[in-house]
């Protein structure tokens, strides 16, 4: 577990009168519309915290409580891949590509190579790995 001053919060929520009695999923799906897929992932990664220790999903919450989702470093690796992009914007945290048809998005079982991302990470910052 990482300590409180390092951890990074995606997304918290103080509890309040309306959400009282309701459950760390009632309130994670209505309130700040996690995913399934997110809440699956988080469960599985520990990263669910209430009051800032690990809570399972099913557990009630009260008024006052902070309930919190911390992501993980969830990082896939990417092969840097030279192809011509049609940049439109570009700064630190950016990178907007017009992508013409024919470039794949995600990677194919069939043709696991070519996609955008993987001449995105070429560019500054991206270090050679994009992180979803």
């Amino acid at each position: 577990m990482l300590k409180n001053e390092h951890r990074k919060k995606a997304l918290e929520i103080r509890i309040d009168e309306e959400m009282e009695g309701w459950t760390v999923e009632r309130v994670l799906r209505q309130k700040l519309g996690v995913s399934r897929g997110l809440l699956r992932r988080a469960k599985g990664a520990g990263s669910l915290l209430l009051n800032g220790q690990p809570v399972k999903t099913n557990q009630r919450v009260a008024v006052g409580e902070m309930l919190e989702v911390c992501p993980g470093e969830e990082k896939h690796s990417i092969i840097p891949q030279r192809m011509p992009l049609d940049i439109r914007y570009e700064d630190d945290g950016l990178l907007i590509v017009n992508k013409p048809a024919g470039i794949l998005v995600h990677p194919l079982t069939n043709e696991p190579t070519g996609t955008w991302p993987m001449g995105g990470a070429l560019f500054p910052g991206a270090g050679g790995e994009y992180s979803f």
